[in-house]
């Protein structure tokens, strides 16, 4: 019986002396390790920039609407880019001007189809040298119906274009509205 108790009490101090030792070598790190995290976090930032570079402008956005009001929206919108914090919440106001409306899924089908005209088209294009900026943009798989402000609900995705650069703008006015399907 007195074995057992002093074969405990030696597995207790065992056990407290590696979680000691554990946690000092957690806690009491050198500065050369310190550095070496500062560099390595460094390196990391330089790879996300490197595949995941920075966009210096924004012109449009893509969101859910949160609040529909009478000449605006409240819109929560992604987060971008890992080592950017832009706005999350951004109001859009609505103007005479701003074009709103409501993308409908073509048929697939129907866009094939018009994919198929639009690659031939392509082919006579390149065959008499036209410039590429005088080509005709190719077929959406989706159509566009205008509609009214109140039209738009609460919860929809939208995509929304600016004629400024919005990337740090929490209050902007759109120049288009596009509600998803």
């Amino acid at each position: 019986m007195e074995a057992k108790k002093i074969l405990t009490a030696a597995v207790f101090l065992l056990v407290g002396l590696a979680l000691g030792f554990g946690i000092g070598q957690l806690t009491n790190r050198p500065a050369d390790e310190e550095k070496t995290d500062q560099t390595e976090v460094q390196r990391l930032k330089e790879i996300i920039e490197e595949f995941l570079p920075v966009e210096p402008e924004m012109f449009s956005i893509n969101g859910r609407v949160l609040e529909v009001k009478a000449d605006s929206l409240l819109i929560e919108t992604p987060q971008f880019h890992p080592l950017e914090e832009l706005p999350t919440e951004r109001e859009v106001l609505v103007s005479g001007n701003t074009l709103i409306v409501q993308r409908t899924e073509k048929d697939p089908e129907v866009h094939e189809k018009e994919i198929e005209e639009y690659m031939k088209l392509e082919e006579e294009l390149i065959e008499s040298g036209a410039e590429p900026e005088a080509w005709p943009t190719a077929p959406e798989p989706y159509s566009e119906t205008k509609i009214n402000l109140e039209q738009i609900e609460g919860g929809s995705r939208i995509q929304i274009e600016a004629g400024q650069d919005i990337k740090w703008t929490e209050s902007f006015t759109a120049s288009k509205i596009a509600v998803e399907f």
